[in-house]
């Protein structure tokens, strides 16, 4: 298989399996008046039970600060999660019991999607998936980085030699 036919395979791969995802995800939060988002925070919320503040929740779900910041204020508007106000800048979220709630029936209902889904392939097959994932994130995000410095490098090389030109 020539190198784009892979890229072009692999990029729409990965995009069927985001969508299929986003789908599932925006199907049982709906239920809930919620946005498909505000998932992945509750489960992690859910997992924690010392709170986390915004930061950790960027960093263990990987979505952007703002994302993280519209679901936050969506939650708690819905009473699912509550701001320890105690500290201004290093904030924790919880959830209430309302949260916690919804968030057992949420596992539930996940639960038996993933199970008929991990009875598909076998354990092998599962674990070489993981490890697989795991790899390609970290690569594409230090193939990202060099790239944000090459870019940023060369942007500052133009605005020196566009300086030098007007002297």
């Amino acid at each position: 298989m020539e190198q784009t036919e892979k890229m072009i395979k692999f990029l729409n791969t990965l995009g069927a399996l985001g969508k299929q995802i986003n789908k599932f995800k925006a199907i049982y939060m709906e239920e809930q008046g919620l946005k498909g988002s505000d998932l992945s925070l509750l489960l992690a919320l859910d997992t924690h039970p010392q709170g986390l503040r915004p930061e950790e929740l960027c960093s263990l779900i990987h979505a952007d600060k703002a994302l993280i910041s519209r679901s936050l204020k969506n939650l708690k508007h819905n009473g699912l999660v509550i701001k320890d106000e105690s500290t201004v800048y290093k904030a924790r979220y919880y959830l209430t019991q309302k949260g916690k709630a919804l968030t057992e029936y949420l596992e539930v209902e996940a639960a038996k999607i993933f199970e008929a889904s991990h009875m598909a392939i076998d354990q092998n097959q599962w674990e070489a998936f993981y490890d697989f994932s795991t790899t390609l994130i970290s690569q594409l995000e230090q193939q990202i980085e060099t790239r944000k410095r090459l870019q940023q490098k060369n942007a500052q090389k133009e605005n020196s030699d566009s300086e030098e030109g007007q002297m």
